[in-house]
C-alpha cells in the first residue's frame, strides 16, 4: 500500500512540477517582450487551476488505490465511473460554467498582482539588538543593530534590588553570567561587576541610561520591553515614567510588556508615551484595551488582525520573524513592523523588493 501510494504521489508531484515549470518558462520569455498584467494573470490562473486539479487527482487516486487494496472488488469504482454515460450530459453548460469561473479567476488574480505592493514603510526591529555582533541586549549588539539599518532595537528592561534599571532579559543571571542569582536580589554595583557571555562574545550588563545614551549616539530608536519580575514596589509604573522623562525619551521611543495592567497604568500617567501589549497567543479579535499597538507571535497572525488594527488606528508588530519565506510574506502585508534576530536579512529583502517589483516578480511571489 505504501509503495503504491508513494509511486502515485511521486508521479503526481513531478507531473505538476514539470507543468508549472514550463508555464513559468513561457511567462519569463513572454515578459522579455512585454510586462503584461493580463498575460501574467492568465498564467497565474492556469497555475492555480493546475494545483486544484492535481490536488483533486491526488485525493481521488488515493481513494481508488485504497479501495483496490482492500479488495472491495464488487464496487468496481473505475468501471462505475466509466459506465456513467450521462455524467456530462449537458456539456455546453459545463463549458460555459468553466469558462466563466476561469475568466473571473483571471480578473481576481489580475487585481491581486496589481495591488501586491511591497510595504516600504514596514519597520525593522532588531530583537535584543543584533546577536551576531555581541551578547544579546549588550552595547555591542545595539551597535550591530544600528549597522544593519534597523529602525528600532528591541531590548528588555528590569529593575534591580536598589531600584535601578538595567538591560537584561532573564530574571535569573545564570544563563549568561553562570551566576545562579535573580536580578531582583542584587544591587546595581554588584551586577555591573559581572561578565556575561554568549557564543564567542563577552561583555558587561549595561545600565538603561548607558544603553539610551549609546542609542542616541547611533541614531537608532528603542522598543523597550518592560520585564516586571513580580517584586517591584507599588509605584513601579511611576518609576518608569519618571525615568523615561528624566532621559528625555518618553515621547521618542515605544514601550511594551506582557503585563497589560502595567501598560494601562503607564498610559494613564503619561498619555504621550506610546505603549503596547505583547500577546503570546492571540485568539479571535483584539479587545479594546487602551494601548497604542499590539505585538503578536508569527503563528497568531491572520489578515483580519492587521485590518482590525488599521481600522482602530493601532499599530501591529510581529515577532520573532526569522525565516526568509515569512519575511518575504510579511513585507507584502500592512503590518507596522517585524521583530527579528535577522534584521540584516529583512533589510536586504526589503531593498530587493523595491528594486525588483515588476508584474512578473509579483506573480512569482504569489506562486
Amino acid at each position: 500500500m505504501i509503495l503504491k501510494l508513494s509511486l502515485f504521489e511521486i508521479v503526481i508531484y513531478f507531473s505538476r512540477a514539470i507543468l508549472i515549470y514550463f508555464l513559468l518558462k513561457f511567462l519569463s520569455i513572454a515578459t522579455t517582450f512585454t510586462d503584461s498584467l493580463w498575460i501574467e494573470a492568465v498564467v497565474l490562473t492556469i497555475i492555480k487551476t493546475v494545483n486544484i486539479l492535481f490536488v483533486t487527482l491526488t485525493k481521488l487516486g488515493i481513494v481508488l488505490i485504497l479501495l483496490e487494496l482492500i479488495e472491495y472488488r464488487e464496487y468496481k469504482p473505475i468501471e462505475n465511473i466509466k459506465n456513467k454515460k450521462n455524467i456530462f450530459k449537458n456539456k455546453k453548460l459545463v463549458v460555459i460554467l468553466s469558462m466563466t469561473i476561469f475568466i473571473l479567476g483571471v480578473l481576481y488574480n489580475g487585481m491581486k498582482i496589481y495591488i501586491l505592493q511591497p510595504n516600504s514603510k514596514i519597520e525593522i526591529v532588531a530583537h535584543r539588538g543584533f546577536a551576531k555582533k555581541g551578547v544579546e541586549n549588550s552595547i555591542e549588539a545595539l551597535e550591530g543593530a544600528a549597522e544593519t539599518g534597523a529602525d528600532f532595537s528591541e531590548m528588555d528592561l528590569m529593575l534591580t534590588k536598589d531600584k535601578k534599571f538595567i538591560v537584561m532579559h532573564d530574571y535569573n543571571l545564570k544563563r549568561l553570567s553562570n551566576l545562579n542569582k535573580n536580578v531582583r536580589d542584587m544591587n546595581l554595583d554588584e551586577i555591573k561587576q559581572l561578565n556575561i557571555t554568549q557564543d564567542s562574545f563577552t561583555t558587561k550588563i549595561p545600565t538603561f541610561e548607558e544603553y539610551v545614551q549609546k542609542a542616541k549616539e547611533l541614531n537608532i530608536k528603542l522598543l523597550v520591553e518592560l520585564k516586571p519580575h513580580g517584586y517591584e514596589p507599588n509605584n513601579y509604573a511611576e518609576l518608569i515614567v519618571e525615568e523615561m522623562k528624566r532621559l528625555g525619551i518618553d515621547k521618542e521611543y515605544k514601550y511594551m510588556s506582557l503585563n497589560l495592567d502595567l501598560m494601562q497604568k503607564i498610559k494613564k500617567l503619561a498619555p504621550q508615551m506610546k505603549v503596547g501589549y505583547v500577546i503570546p497567543i492571540q485568539f479571535g479579535q483584539f479587545s479594546d484595551d487602551g494601548v497604542d499597538f499590539w505585538v503578536i507571535e508569527d503563528f497568531s497572525y491572520r489578515e483580519i488582525l492587521v485590518l482590525q488594527a488599521i481600522l482602530n488606528k493601532k499599530e501591529l508588530y510581529i515577532w520573532t520573524v526569522n525565516e526568509k519565506s515569512r519575511i518575504e510574506y510579511y513585507l507584502n502585508t500592512l503590518v507596522t513592523g517585524l521583530i527579528s534576530d535577522n534584521p540584516d536579512e529583512i533589510k536586504q529583502i526589503k531593498d530587493n523588493n523595491t528594486k525588483y517589483n515588476s508584474f512578473f516578480d509579483r506573480v512569482f511571489k504569489l506562486i
